[in-house]
């Protein structure tokens, strides 16, 4: 895993000596934000650090197109603020990476990830044939359309692939079902199986994320410094406000003491047979499931979702397992 955790770092470096020039132009792009350019104004919410549409300008402008490299190039500008690699432990990544999701999950939840631009390791996965070492993650802003993007960046041996899930306003979940119903039948017989595959990956990855904006979700740092993850902090210069790249990588562990928690449930589910009248534990498919709170007309009503973890109710230690996100306020 130490060989993975260094992959991020690597995609940097090598994007920095292709496009030398791109990161002061990206940030110039941010410090212009909230003015008016030759191309009208220049605005987009606080959950998004940079739209991606940034990373194309940098490329008509600096390269004359529109180039493939230019979602790359935009995360990795957002990765490098921070430069967070999480690492879940296995069990609950497994719980996790298997989760249903369902129900009313509003998209503003994901506006409460600790990083703008998380990389996520994915130990033992595949992706069409291919092992996936990681995913990069972020939320984007659509200039034109206004709308809510989440975008993706599958490590894989050989390239990274890019994945678009348009949010909208209708709920995480609404979302998940459009990536469904995208997949064309008149196209490509090797596309269409692409496709499917994105598809099938797509809540995996939605429900990691989901986690990671959990309340109570526990995020250490592997170094044991005891600092917890947060968006980066820009700084006054004579050029405006700027965000500068992290010095180096940080390695988040996620969810050991949980992980250990569910290892200690099965092995009571294998061990339980019911004895003295005590029903055996039941394993059944984690999940998300969505609460709301206040007056259902009130302007105090607010949903919170919860993960549900694969096990009984009649397991001792349950309600240290499950995991509250924060209410969206």
């Amino acid at each position: 895993m130490s060989d993975f955790y260094q992959r991020p770092s690597h995609h940097l470096a090598k994007y920095s000596v292709k496009y030398p020039d791109a990161w002061k132009f990206l940030d110039g792009m941010r410090v212009k934000r909230g003015t008016v350019g030759p191309r009208g104004f220049i605005d987009w919410p606080d959950w998004c650090f940079l739209p991606n549409s940034a990373a194309s300008r940098y490329f008509e402008d600096r390269h004359g197109a529109i180039e493939a490299d230019a979602l790359t190039v935009a995360m990795m500008a957002i990765w490098r603020t921070t430069k967070g690699v999480y690492e879940f432990d296995g069990t609950l990544f497994d719980s996790v990476w298997n989760s249903n999701i369902q129900g009313d999950i509003p998209t503003e939840i994901l506006h409460r990830l600790p990083e703008y631009c998380p990389y996520i390791l994915t130990p033992n996965r595949t992706f069409f044939g291919h092992d996936l070492y990681g995913f990069y993650a972020c939320l984007d802003y659509n200039i034109m359309s206004g709308q809510q993007e989440l975008r993706f960046l599958l490590d894989t041996p050989d390239m990274l692939l890019p994945h678009l899930v348009y949010l909208g306003h209708g709920g995480i979940t609404e979302g998940l079902e459009a990536v469904k119903s995208s997949i064309v039948s008149n196209g490509r017989r090797s596309d269409k199986c692409l496709e499917v595959a994105f598809a099938e990956l797509t809540p995996s990855l939605v429900s990691c994320l989901l986690y990671l904006c959990s309340q109570t979700a526990e995020v250490l740092d592997a170094s044991g410094s005891g600092r917890q993850p947060s968006l980066p902090k820009s700084k006054r210069t004579k050029q405006g406000d700027r965000v500068f790249a992290a010095e180096r990588p940080t390695r988040w562990e996620v969810g050991f003491r949980i992980g250990a928690a569910l290892r200690r449930a099965y092995a009571q589910a294998e061990g339980d047979g019911g004895v003295g009248g005590k029903k055996r534990p039941h394993i059944r498919r984690a999940h998300w499931h969505t609460y709301w709170t206040g007056e259902r007309e009130g302007q105090n009503r607010q949903a919170v979702l919860k993960w549900m973890p694969p096990i009984a109710i009649n397991v001792e230690d349950v309600d240290d397992l499950v995991t509250t996100v924060r209410p969206v306020e």
